[in-house]
C-alpha cells in the first residue's frame, strides 16, 4: 500500500469522517477503488454546514499534499465547483470563528458566519 492509502485507511478507522470528506478522499485516492468498504458512496456529497466543513479540514490535515489538488474536486458537482472557488474564504472565516480547540472531538462551538457564507455559495449554484 502507498503512504496515501495508509493515511486514508487510518483516517477512515479513527478519524472524524463525513460524506463530504469521504467524497474528497475517494476522488484523490481513486474513484474506482473502495476505501474501508465504501465505494465512493455519494461522490457528489459536499460540506453542507460548518461541522461538515470541519471534517474536510481534518482530512486535509491528514493529506496536506492534497491542498494543491483541490481543483480536482470541481468535476464532482456544480456545488463542489462553487465551494472550491471560495474554499480559502470559507476556511479563513471558519478558522476566525472557531475556537482554538476546533480539532478536538466533541468540541462545542458554533460558526454562524461560516454557515451563512456556505449558504451564500450554495444559493449561487444552479443545478
Amino acid at each position: 500500500m502507498s503512504d496515501m492509502t495508509d493515511r486514508i485507511m487510518a483516517w477512515m478507522l479513527v478519524g472524524e469522517v463525513g460524506e463530504s470528506s469521504k467524497a474528497m478522499a475517494v476522488k484523490w485516492w481513486s474513484a474506482e477503488r473502495t476505501i474501508g468498504g465504501y465505494h465512493a458512496l455519494d461522490r457528489k456529497a459536499h460540506p453542507r454546514d460548518p461541522a461538515d466543513f470541519r471534517r474536510c479540514l481534518l482530512l486535509l490535515e491528514v493529506l496536506p499534499e492534497c491542498r494543491e489538488r483541490m481543483g480536482e474536486l470541481r468535476d464532482l458537482s456544480p456545488m463542489w465547483n462553487a465551494l472550491v472557488d471560495r474554499w480559502d474564504e470559507i476556511e479563513r472565516t471558519f478558522l476566525d470563528e472557531a475556537p482554538e480547540r476546533w480539532r478536538e472531538p466533541g468540541c462545542n462551538w458554533q460558526a454562524p458566519r461560516t454557515y451563512s457564507l456556505m449558504h451564500e455559495v450554495k444559493a449561487g449554484v444552479r443545478v
